[in-house]
């Protein structure tokens, strides 16, 4: 099983035309999008996978279970891969110039692309969460602002 981080957003800017090393943007394909049009708020929606394709399990995550923990920094108790460290912080760098420019971005964090009535919902303001304390919350939708 894997991570899936779904996101939808008010632009018509092509996401997967930022080149980076540590992220991808891909359209889902017809199926995904009918599957999480629901969940999302906004027209255009996009698949965030990791640096090496595929799932979005490459980036920091906390489980539903563990939410209550909320956003923080890398801990030693807790072990985390620097890939997946370096690749959450470039993503909310271009979440955040996306947000301070006026773009609504929406997101949510599935398990294994379970099927999902509902989801917790939170807005998640980038300025506040600095780059090295986010981290996407399994089951948690959030509205992303600047």
């Amino acid at each position: 099983m894997c991570y899936s981080i779904y996101l939808s957003t008010d632009s018509d800017q092509v996401l997967s035309a930022h080149p980076s090393e540590l992220f991808l943007f891909r359209r889902p394909n017809d199926e995904e999008a009918r599957e999480v049009r629901a969940l999302l708020a906004y027209p255009n929606i996009w698949y965030l996978s990791s640096r090496y394709g595929g799932c979005s399990c490459h980036y920091r995550h906390l489980l539903y279970e563990s939410a209550s923990l909320g956003f923080g920094e890398p801990v030693e108790w807790f072990s985390e891969d620097l890939d997946d460290i370096e690749s959450t912080e470039a993503v909310h760098d271009l979440f955040s110039e996306f947000v301070v420019r006026g773009v609504k971005i929406d997101l949510v964090d599935l398990w294994g692309n379970e099927a999902v009535d509902e989801f917790e919902q939170i807005t998640v303001s980038l300025h506040s969460v600095p780059r090295n304390a986010f981290r996407f919350f399994e089951g948690y939708r959030f509205e992303l602002v600047p």
